[in-house]
């Protein structure tokens, strides 16, 4: 079995062996290429189709052999050095042969004169005198070896000559300077061509011209052209030996360590190119005679896979020896000799840490060689050694270059070993180490003894692809057993990744070294853990990777925050901006904490409205005066998290102010006017709203009825409300707190109307904060949510404002009433775009609160029985559960990602939009009208769920999950109702398929692109590893694509019936709509993908991976029925993504609650005592309960003046 059965020497016999790929077998033969002359051109080197010594044992073999493996010697192998892998290598300086010149080769080449016939022996002694002589370098190795066209070197290899006689030549390697008739790429290919021997000691390359020495041949085809099989040649720059290359003479040879049927590995010393003498563990082979060319290919490859390796649970290569025969792999010496041997001597004196540190070392091993695309194929206790231990993966003779491999025919591998995949279809991938490493964890459980224990090869070969899987030993912890079992023991796609399986071994680790897991797999001692010496340990002293774990919590919680695989902390920076901007959140939450006057001075739930509404006044007038103290001012995204912390998510007397009141300035104000009211709003010197919405009129704004007409001999607006509908109503903080507003209205000059527009008014006087003379102003009455917010009505009676009030960055009025027009028709939209573009992370942030407030409470409530042997469960283990909570968990995800990519986009077309370009405003207008429709939707539904997940307990105002709801349904309707937004989007989508059905697809905009690109005939979702990301997004594209040119055909297809315009808009706005929600889940999803692929930290990638997948596959079954309908996607094809969606639910379980805490919501934001943090849920329900008013008395009014006389009475009239 490749290099292993040369030169494994570990006594455990290798019991059964299954295929595994050998070159060929049978006799050798000739390549077609093959020549009698000395031209050999690509594919030279003729090869032996087996290793010599094993060709006839192979043919005997059959696949599946019962046979056992040679009788082998003990072994105790390789191990560590401490030192640094040198670096750049200084070139040698013995005394080896430069050439410059014919004179001077002359002068040093030995023996010219002599015409005796060179056994090949004596003639490698003279090639290793040139410095750039490679040894025995196989043609593997060129490639990454030579480079550039006229380098070359020297090296020995086998040539197949006629009759089969194989003959050990001097090969000469190198890119010609000129390829006749190949391509381009081919013109860099390494060519070989055989420096032939012929009597009298002459050498020759070209029949037509002998040399009596290599050195004369070199030196002469450094100045003249030489002609090849493959075109010309000439030697420019020799390509001296690699850092990795040494010589036989560098190497000191120690004692056996062990050895087998064909190999030995000894302790030695090697010369580093420094001078510095290591310690090395030397693999070579036993046999005296000359390698075949196959053998040193063995070798070679396993010294290629990990000749770049670094890591501390891989051995080291320091080189390769290849000189001359027997060839040497030299690797760092472990002295702790192989974990089989260990496990086996000292099966009683391990502890169960070691143990599970020994699997943790494995995994990072593996997992590093899968990051570095290799694939191991042997992974087993006695291909791990031990140094200090330390875990470090050997024996790469196997290895293949990933993430896949298939193998074409048959060799020996041991069966017991193998995944299932690998037993019926021969092939191997990362996940077939992954189960290697499972039957690992059994060996180190079982002090080094074999799997399958009694079983015969023949019947494992049956058993395991039919899924009787091997069991860990019964000491094994019983969260061991559960995770290998589930996640390891399984079929390929469902087994976790080493990355996985690592993360959860490192916790196992954590966990054994506090007493949180004996032994015997005992439940996690939370509230008292103990240390070594028997003294109880804080839980605080313990690092965590979830950063919420603190000790006292409920340990149903606690359980859960331990089988995190990331860290939430930098988690939180990815959702929120980065590291810096997370700690500040956690410094402003840690800041309001410590500032009880600014908390709730009761549960908001039994306040009556007055009293909020005072609430929100308090803490807003507080805030103002330690705002400095808290955050910068300036920051808006510090300002709004502290706004959430005090204040909550049900407003505040201020809210309009900084949401859209200063924004709006910000965009549409002229710089004289932004130095009169922008810096006063700033300073709260000043309250101001955005009062757009009427009584009568929402979304549509070219229909609002309030007026401001222009009078040029005043130079003044009057602004009017002409009838009730007129009313402004609606805008947040107008009732009551506002004394200015930012007013819309239809602007009228000189009897023509110039359509909507922004006017600066003053509403209250501000010392008496009285209205206006001709202002008519109040709230409009308590709301599902938001009641803190005192939403209101605003009437104009011919109210006169002066003309510089019109806000005039983009556009202005004259004093002779000249109108001079914005630069776009929809810029001054930007005040909505803005919100809109932050709604989308506020609406998110609000599913997350209700997710994390579900997931927590579902994590420590337990009802029913999955196995009626065991306690009642969580309920967060019945798939149900995470089927409702866990892809709304993806989409709050996906919501953040897209929202923030969204707020660039704003920001950017905000730059633009101040130096004319206004490019990208139709593109954002577009996007913004559809998220904000799509994401508001499908946050409300998401709450419900999270609500309803929580039973009963959900329906009461102690979860907060009413109010949740209340204030993000909302969003469903302000800022644009959706239907009206998504049409909106639907005018931009027509549009750009009319550009395609054109043929202008060069024109689309980048957020439309796809429209105009020809999709494939049908989905190859399911034939690509793992699920790949571009087939789903391709998907999304055709489901997308399909329905905007569906919609817009039937919209023209009645325009050319003669409908009219807008008739054909209404019959076809149903179908219009589905195309908007289609075109922008496909943003989402692309946003998604393009934050996932950003990450660079393994684990948090690797999380958010599986949450993108699970989004993927949830959303695809949501929108399948558009792909089935044009059979795009089959039945067959929607069985797998349903299945990759239940993988993934279960892939997410272990992380459920780090993902819903690395949102990072203190108890003071979230309000909830079902989701607070420490998880002491019932005790604080019944205290919440306690807390209401109708409480402070025993019996009520209401009973003492009704119910008690009512069932007073009934009782008197019973007598």
């Amino acid at each position: 079995m490749g290099s292993n059965e040369l030169f494994h020497c570990n006594p455990v016999a290798r019991s059964a062996y299954v295929a595994s790929p050998s070159p060929s077998s049978g006799k050798p033969g000739k390549d077609k290429e093959e020549e009698k002359s000395a031209f050999v051109g690509e594919g030279e080197e003729k090869t032996n189709k087996m290793p010599d010594d094993r060709s006839k044992d192979r043919k005997k073999r059959e696949p599946f052999s019962k046979e056992k493996a040679p009788e082998t010697q003990p072994e105790t192998e390789h191990a560590t050095s401490a030192q640094k892998k040198p670096k750049e290598m200084k070139k040698r300086k013995k005394r080896r042969i430069r050439i410059t010149s014919v004179d001077q080769s002359a002068s040093v080449a030995e023996d010219r004169t002599t015409h005796e016939k060179e056994d090949f022996a004596t003639l490698e002694k003279k090639l290793r005198e040139f410095d750039f002589y490679h040894g025995f370098l196989p043609r593997e190795d060129l490639a990454s070896t030579i480079q550039n066209p006229g380098e070359f070197l020297l090296r020995v290899s086998e040539v197949v000559e006629a009759e089969n006689k194989v003959n050990r030549e001097v090969i000469l390697s190198l890119i010609p300077v000129q390829v006749d008739g190949k391509e381009e790429e081919d013109k860099k290919k390494v060519r070989n061509v055989v420096i032939k021997r012929v009597a009298a000691n002459m050498f020759f390359c070209e029949p037509t011209r002998t040399f009596e020495s290599i050195n004369e041949l070199i030196v002469y085809y450094q100045k003249n052209t030489g002609v090849c099989s493959s075109g010309q040649f000439q030697l420019k720059t020799a390509v001296l030996i690699q850092p990795w290359e040494f010589m036989h003479s560098d190497v000191t040879i120690g004692k056996v360590l062990g050895e087998g049927a064909f190999g030995k590995v000894c302790s030695g010393t090697l010369k580093l190119k420094d001078g510095q003498q290591v310690e090395v563990a030397i693999k070579m082979t036993k046999v005296s005679a000359f390698l075949s060319k196959m053998k040193i290919k063995e070798m070679m490859n396993e010294a290629r896979f990990i000749r770049n390796f670094n890591n501390k649970n891989v051995v080291r290569l320091y080189g390769v020896a290849h000189d001359e025969q027997p060839l040497y792999i030299l690797l760092e010496l472990v002295k702790g000799g192989s974990l089989l041997d260990y496990l086996k001597k000292n099966s009683k004196a391990i502890t169960l840490t070691e143990r599970l540190k020994f699997c943790l070392g494995a995994a990072r091993g593996i997992e590093y060689l899968h990051q570095n695309n290799c694939i191991h194929r042997d992974i087993a206790a006695r291909n791990c050694l031990l140094s200090e231990n330390v875990v470090k993966i050997t024996d790469f003779g196997l290895s293949r270059t990933g993430p896949s491999y298939k193998m074409k025919t048959s060799c020996k591998l041991p069966v017991k070993w193998l995944a299932p995949e690998t037993i019926t279809t021969l092939s191997f991938s990362f996940a077939t180490d992954v189960y290697s490493w499972g039957i690992t964890v059994y060996e180190v459980f079982a002090d080094g003894a074999e799997p399958f224990p009694e079983i015969p090869n023949a019947q494992v070969k049956v058993d395991v692809p039919a899924g009787k899987f091997l069991q860990l030993p019964s000491h094994t912890p019983d969260a061991v057993k559960k995770y290998i079992g589930s996640l390891v023991f399984t079929e390929g796609p469902r087994r976790a990744t080493m990355t996985d399986a690592a993360v959860e071994f490192e916790r196992f680790v954590a966990m054994s070294e506090t007493g949180g897991l004996d032994a015997h797999g005992a439940k996690l001692k939370i509230l008292k853990v103990f240390n070594k010496k028997n003294t109880p340990v804080s839980i605080k002293k313990m690092v965590h990777l979830n950063k919420a774990i603190q000790e006292g919590d409920n340990p149903d919680l606690t359980e859960e925050r331990l089988t995190g695989t990331f860290d939430t902390n930098a988690m939180a920076a990815q959702i929120h901006g980065g590291e810096r901007r997370a700690r500040r959140r956690r410094e402003i939450t840690a800041a309001v904490a410590k500032l009880p006057e600014l908390h709730d001075s009761k549960p908001l739930p039994f306040m009556t409205r007055e009293e909020k509404v005072l609430e929100g006044a308090r803490k807003v007038s507080l805030l103002t005066q330690k705002i400095k103290d808290i955050v910068d001012p300036t920051n808006g995204a510090e300002l709004y998290h502290l706004n959430n912390e005090v204040v909550g998510i049900e407003g505040n007397p201020m809210a309009l102010h900084g949401i859209m009141f200063i924004p709006a300035l910000t965009a549409q104000a002229s710089a004289e006017q932004q130095a009169k009211w922008l810096t006063r709003a700033q300073r709260r010197e000043i309250i101001g709203t955005y009062a757009q919405t009427e009584l009568g009129h929402g979304t549509n704004l070219q229909n609002l009825e309030t007026t401001a007409t222009y009078d040029t001999a005043t130079q003044e607006f009057v602004l009017h409300t002409p009838q009730i509908t007129a009313l402004k109503w609606w805008p947040g903080n107008l009732g009551k707190s506002s004394n200015y507003a930012i007013v819309v209205a239809h602007m009228i000059i000189k009897d023509k109307n110039y359509g909507p527009q922004t006017f600066m008014v003053q509403l209250r006087d501000e010392q008496t904060h009285k209205p206006l003379p001709g202002i008519t102003i109040g709230d409009i009455g308590p709301k599902m949510a938001y009641n803190i917010t005192d939403n209101g009505f605003l009437g104009f009676d011919h109210f006169r404002i002066p003309r510089t009030n019109l806000l005039m960055r983009h556009s202005r009025v004259e004093p002779d009433g000249t109108f001079v027009k914005p630069p776009h028709a929809k810029i001054n939209y930007s005040a909505m775009v803005h919100v809109r573009s932050y709604m989308i992370t506020g609406q998110a942030m609000m599913l997350a609160y209700a997710l994390t407030i579900a997931t927590r409470y579902s994590s420590v409530r337990r009802q029913g029985q999955i196995n009626k042997t065991q306690p009642e469960v969580k309920v967060l283990e019945y798939q149900t559960q995470q089927h409702r909570l866990f892809p709304a968990i993806a989409r709050a995800y996906a919501f953040m990602f897209a929202g923030a990519e969204t707020v660039k986009l704003y920001e950017r077309v905000t730059e633009q939009v101040s130096t004319g370009n206004v490019s990208l405003l139709a593109d954002l207008h577009a996007l913004t009208s559809g998220l904000k429709s799509v994401v508001s939707w499908q946050t409300g539904e998401g709450i419900e769920q999270a609500r309803m997940a929580c039973g009963g307990h959900g329906y009461s105002q102690a979860s907060y999950l009413s109010e949740i709801y209340g204030v993000a349904i909302g969003g469903c309707t302000y800022e644009g109702e959706n239907m009206v937004m998504l049409l909106q989007l639907a005018r931009y989508l027509v549009k750009s398929a009319a550009l395609v059905k054109a043929g202008q697809s060069e024109k689309l905009g980048p957020l439309v692109a796809y429209l105009g690109v020809k999709s494939e005939a049908t989905s190859l979702i399911d034939r690509t590893p793992n699920g790949g990301f571009v087939e789903y997004v391709k998907t999304f594209q055709h489901i997308a694509k399909r329905q905007t040119f569906k919609a817009a055909e039937k919209f023209f297809g009645l325009i050319e019936k003669g409908e009219k315009r807008e008739i054909a808009w209404n019959k076809s706005s149903v179908e219009l709509n589905r195309a908007s929600r289609l075109h922008t889940r496909l943003f989402i999803v692309e946003a998604f993908m393009r934050r996932v692929l950003e990450v660079a930290e393994p684990r948090l990638k690797e999380v958010l991976t599986d949450l993108l997948r699970l989004h993927v596959n949830y959303e695809l079954l949501d929108v399948a029925t558009y792909a089935l309908e044009d059979g795009f996607l089959s039945a067959s094809q929607l069985d797998y993504v349903r299945e990759q969606l239940y993988f993934y639910l279960a892939k997410i379980r272990p992380n459920a609650v780090s993902l819903v805490d690395s949102w990072e919501f203190s108890d003071i934001e979230l309000r909830s005592v079902l989701g607070r943090r420490d998880g002491h849920v019932y005790k604080n329900l019944f205290e919440w309960a306690k807390s209401s008013p109708l409480n402070e008395t025993d019996v009520l009014p209401s009973v003492e003046k009704y119910l008690k006389p009512m069932m007073d009475s009934a009782r008197q009239s019973k007598l």
